[in-house]
């Protein structure tokens, strides 16, 4: 049989953004994606309400610990190894940054290349610095290095001025008691005594608070990302990535307004009735196979395993765009008794690359192998509704 047999629909609001969320963004007190915040191909991205408070908060120490790391030690031999690692730091900060705003970043986790330069780069600055104004000399670098990461810091926080509102607030106060007490410690000519010691913690303070608080708020389930994108604060991007994989953002045919949309847009892990229903279906009559059922669509198949663990093989990888399994092997996995069922996704769900238009020839040739060789198993049979499973069960030998 082919299969018009259980097969969803599009409901006439397929492809209109989920109300109250036209970029695919989570809620949050804060702006939302734009141009410049966006994982877009946009220069600015990377100093946007995205990525910034993600990764970019150590942006002006990096920065200037680069620039002024380079000249302090221009004179240096060729050998010299700090004057190496700005070289190295540096380019992998430049290369990094350079590609990030250059492609589309669909998962905020890409920008983690980020870290180890800003790491280093940073780290290195603070010693470089302090020593510096111990000696007596450039006292001027620390300072102005507080005063830029203060003046960022503060910037990024009021991005998100409903979340952690006392943050900008203590870095102020603690921002400028570290530049007064090393001023004062400067004009007294006391770089090495208490003051300065002083100043030294609550730069620290002024430099570091802000980003620990972020990374501390992943404790919080609320603000602690999904799965499908690692984020940090109340910019949860929860979906963005799922909705870009179901072709929803700008336009698609990919069904809404049903239970199985709903839940698989905001990547839940609970099944509804019918997903319930056509699992027990496949598992009690798969005679021994190694897998429960194998799914054309990445984005249809993972609520099953999230709730169940399921072992669902998703064909075509994430975005539907990988060409495995072949014909042949989905062939072979049916022959050997290892694959029994096969639900094929309704118009919408089949992935990003099949709904870009991009085309999958492996995944393409597997459906219709499916279609014409295999049985379409009634939603009935499951006592299911057909809208709520994203596709068509199809029995496949035996």
């Amino acid at each position: 049989m082919t299969g018009a047999v259980g097969t969803a629909g599009a409901p006439p609001n397929a492809g209109t953004p989920a109300p109250d969320r036209p970029d695919g963004a989570g809620s949050g007190a804060g702006p939302s994606n734009d141009g410049s915040s966006g994982g877009g191909p946009t220069p600015g991205k990377l100093l946007g309400s995205r990525f910034a408070p993600e990764v970019g908060w150590l942006y002006p120490l990096a920065l200037m610990s680069l620039a002024l790391g380079l000249r302090w030690r221009r004179t240096t031999p060729r050998t010299d190894r700090i004057r190496g690692g700005f070289v190295l730091w540096g380019l992998w900060l430049t290369v990094s940054a350079g590609v990030l705003s250059a492609i589309e970043v669909p998962h905020t986790a890409y920008v983690a290349m980020l870290a180890p330069a800003l790491a280093a780069l940073s780290a290195t600055g603070i010693v470089m610095f302090w020593r510096a104004y111990r000696d007596g000399r450039r006292t001027w670098a620390l300072r102005t290095a507080v005063a830029a990461e203060l003046v960022w810091s503060v910037f990024l926080c009021f991005l998100y001025p409903d979340f952690l509102p006392w943050l900008p607030w203590l870095l102020m106060a603690v921002g400028a008691g570290a530049i007064t007490a090393l001023t004062l410690a400067h004009r007294k000519g006391l770089h090495r005594g208490w003051l300065a010691t002083g100043g030294l913690v609550a730069s620290l303070v002024t430099l570091l608070a802000a980003p620990a608080a972020w990374s501390l708020s992943v404790l919080d389930p609320q603000y602690a990302g999904t799965a499908m994108d690692a984020t940090a604060g109340p910019f949860n991007t929860g979906g963005s990535a799922v909705h870009r994989a179901a072709n929803v953002v700008h336009g698609s045919n990919a069904p809404q307004g049903t239970a199985a949309a709903e839940a698989s847009l905001n990547e839940s892990d609970a099944l509804t009735a019918s997903q319930h229903g056509l699992l027990r279906y496949a598992e009690q009559h798969r005679e021994g196979a190694t897998f429960v059922f194998a799914a054309d669509s990445a984005v249809m198949s993972w609520n099953y395993i999230l709730a169940t663990g399921a072992k669902v093989l998703p064909m075509g990888g994430f975005s539907g765009g990988a060409p495995t399994p072949t014909v042949t092997e989905v062939k072979q996995l049916v022959a050997e008794g290892r694959l029994r069922y096969v639900v094929l996704a309704a118009d919408g769900w089949q992935g990003f690359a099949q709904t870009q238009g991009k085309g999958n020839a492996a995944i393409t040739g597997v459906r219709s192998w499916v279609k014409t060789a295999c049985t379409a198993v009634p939603a009935t049979a499951y006592g299911g509704n057909s809208a709520d499973t994203q596709g068509t069960l199809y029995r496949c030998g035996g």
